[in-house]
């Protein structure tokens, strides 16, 4: 065994150990970073549909439109008379 060359030895077993310890942070870092966007255009997405959801709930306290829907549902006024058409 040479002894001259035993410090460079460790000294690279040292860098290797030392790089494999900083494998699981920085896979933990990118698969969160990756999630992060994930969520972040889910959130967009759900921003989206809840501003259009708003936008439907504010126009059916319409009397309005709650008559454009109970149309679409069938229904009638009292004192109209009911047609149905066959295609």
């Amino acid at each position: 065994m040479r002894w001259d060359r035993l410090p460079g030895n460790w000294l690279v077993v040292i860098v290797l150990l030392m790089a494999v310890l900083y494998v699981p942070p920085l896979h933990s870092y990118y698969k969160q970073r990756k999630e992060t966007t994930a969520q972040k255009a889910q959130l967009q997405e759900l921003g989206k549909e809840n501003r259009a959801l708003r936008s439907r709930a504010k126009a059916l306290r319409r009397d309005s439109t709650i008559e454009l829907e109970a149309r679409k549902l069938g229904m009638v006024k009292a004192g109209e008379r009911p047609y149905v058409v066959l295609k």
